[in-house]
């Protein structure tokens, strides 16, 4: 297991309890790990101070609300601001498609978006508000046909 030496093994005990679920309550997470409730408070609100638990969110189903096509979509540019071209970018707005991730890449495309829309129409249109983005000189799309989500512990453990 690698080792971070500002964390503790049951510092990432809890981180690994609250990847698994955000929800789980202190008191839960205390009768697991056979420690005070105020001890796991205590633990967690270390963790969030120093910027190793960042927050708490909702995974989202987004093709139950609507969002069917899920692309990478990939652009060529030619700039030397890629903090401004990736800030115009993320200023698109439009209630039929959404900017999920933004990403400087190596390669002939330099930038990488993911994508969600409702149709391919909604597709075709955030293409024509890209394209008419200073700097944009091409894309490149990735339909998801499907996705499995990989291994996300935090600390894999090896059994020897």
């Amino acid at each position: 297991m690698r080792k971070n030496d500002n964390l503790d093994e049951i510092d990432i005990e809890i981180l690994e309890l609250l990847r698994k679920n955000g929800r789980m309550s202190h008191e839960d997470i205390s009768k697991k790990l056979n420690l005070t409730r105020p001890a796991i408070h205590r633990r967690i609100y270390k963790m969030e101070d120093a910027g190793y638990i960042k927050g708490y969110k909702v995974l989202v189903d987004w093709q139950k609300i609507g969002y069917n096509v899920d692309t990478y979509v990939l652009a060529k540019v030619n700039t030397n601001d890629f903090k401004g071209l990736i800030a115009k970018i993320m200023d698109i707005k439009d209630e039929k498609f959404k900017i999920f991730e933004c990403y400087r890449v190596t390669g002939e495309h330099c930038i990488m978006l993911r994508i969600k829309t409702i149709n391919t129409s909604d597709l075709t249109r955030f293409y024509d508000m890209i394209l008419q983005i200073d700097g944009i000189l091409d894309t490149k799309t990735l339909l998801i046909l499907y996705s499995e989500k990989g291994n996300d512990e935090i600390f894999t453990r090896i059994e020897e």
